[in-house]
């Protein structure tokens, strides 16, 4: 886990950066896939944003 807001900042970039090119990649076999890639990148990347916040070890339910 990065340790600083701009290690995390770095972080983030570098995996959005790497599940765009994962999705690209997927796109160019599945072109039917297209929206449902974007989805899944919105869901990875709001996941991470969220698992950022403090005190996400106490939510309910985990």
């Amino acid at each position: 886990i990065p340790s600083s807001a701009a290690d995390y900042s770095s972080y983030l970039i570098w995996r959005l950066q790497d599940t765009l090119h994962n999705v690209v990649r997927f796109e160019k076999n599945a072109k039917i896939f297209k929206v449902r890639s974007a989805a899944a990148v919105a869901d990875e990347f709001q996941i991470m944003f969220v698992a950022s916040l403090p005190g996400e070890e106490s939510r309910p339910g985990e």
